[in-house]
């Protein structure tokens, strides 16, 4: 096994203990949220099963080497690293990048129910509904201490994967429009904290402003300013949940001054960033039912 780990920034990576009140299918194992991470690596998985789904880099494509094939996947796609498997891959520049982990007996049992690990990496497009999964797992982590936390975390995580498998029956890669899209919105994932010039990225591109939008708004839900005020919040939330950071310096690497920030957060949550945090402090510092304080 060759490892070499040039940067990893975690935001979210939470190790979720093995009992849970009500079986609620697969136990999850570990969830996690890099924000860059840049590697390189040789190994067979054996320890887990592992679904990431690479959100955006700002290199155009993953080179991967799965038991010696070579795979070239546009980003954001799904990765499984299933047991057994000989994967081989290095990055260029960082990525960002989600992941579930499971035991490595799910492997099996997934597949009794049907799975298939053919392939083990495809395409897929960050649609609402999958984004709005994604964050929900992320806002669980936070919180899996409390009761049935645990049990919705593998719900989700079930859900969430059933998305991810319905990209697999269609092939997206076919519209190369579309593929221009996905570049595009991948590079809004990795430079959002500066404020891309929406139009300059379209020009850029080759398309006129009117041809930009209406060819967005065919394949998101959501405004080109809707998304980065969505990867904004996140960071926010993140920043909020998971680090010291005073609301001043979040707010200034997002480019706007607090009182702006206190709006921008407010609008989008009905939450002050202060209010927001106190909350989730509350919650995660919450005792928990028959442990001794509570």
């Amino acid at each position: 096994m060759i490892t070499d780990i040039l940067q990893e920034n975690f935001f979210v990576h939470t190790v979720i203990p093995r009992e849970r009140s009500i079986d609620c299918g697969l136990p999850l194992k570990e969830i996690g949220y890099l924000d860059a991470v840049q590697v390189r690596k040789e190994l067979i998985y054996d320890e887990m099963l592992e679904i990431t789904v690479r959100l955006a880099s700002a290199e155009p494509f993953a080179v991967d080497y799965l038991d010696g094939k070579r795979y070239e996947t546009p980003f954001p796609h799904v990765l499984i690293k299933k047991p057994g498997v000989h994967h081989v891959y290095a990055t260029r520049e960082p990525r960002k990048a989600f992941f579930i982990q499971y035991y490595p007996e799910s492997a099996a049992e997934l597949e009794a129910r049907g799975m298939s690990f053919d392939p083990l990496i495809w395409q897929i497009s960050l649609t609402e509904s999958l984004t709005a999964i994604l964050e929900k797992l992320l806002n669980v982590t936070a919180l899996i201490h409390l009761p049935m936390m645990r049990e919705k975390a593998d719900m989700l995580a079930w859900a969430f994967l059933l998305e991810l498998l319905e990209f697999r029956q269609h092939d997206i890669c076919s519209d190369e429009r579309f593929r221009k899209f996905q570049e595009i919105a991948s590079y809004l994932q990795i430079h959002y904290l500066k404020s891309p010039d929406i139009v300059r990225l379209a020009h850029l591109h080759g398309l006129s402003e009117r041809s930009f939008y209406r060819y967005w708004n065919k394949y998101y839900n959501e405004s080109p300013v809707a998304f980065l005020n969505r990867l904004k919040l996140e960071y926010a939330k993140n920043n909020l949940i998971y680090t010291d950071m005073t609301i001043s310096e979040i707010a200034s690497k997002l480019g706007y001054s607090t009182i702006y920030f206190d709006r921008f957060f407010k609008r989008w949550t009905g939450q002050t960033p202060c209010s927001y945090r106190r909350e989730i402090s509350r919650q995660l510092f919450a005792p928990t039912p028959g442990k001794p304080g509570s």
